[in-house]
């Protein structure tokens, strides 16, 4: 049986987590709780490194495309000039 989980966000030694909470059921019947927990510091840090990542490549990807455009449409258009 799968129970969505109620996610909360709490402080342990000072540190801020996300926790995910569920109830834990074994043999179809609930027998406690079951939490996990993840930095928030490390998805905000992770989020971020992502973020600059992804608009580089994004960049970069766009720079090749418009050279490469300059250079298709100079070699079409060199032999109309001559």
């Amino acid at each position: 049986m799968v129970v969505p989980g109620k996610v909360t966000r709490g402080t342990v030694l000072g540190r801020q987590y996300d926790f995910v909470t569920t109830e834990l059921w074994v043999r179809h019947e609930p027998v406690g709780s079951l939490s996990v927990a993840v930095s928030a510091e490390g998805v905000a840090t992770t989020t971020q490194s992502a973020r600059w990542r992804m608009s580089l490549i994004f960049g970069a990807i766009t720079l090749a495309v418009v050279a490469i455009g300059w250079a298709v449409s100079r070699r079409l258009t060199n032999p109309l000039s001559r």
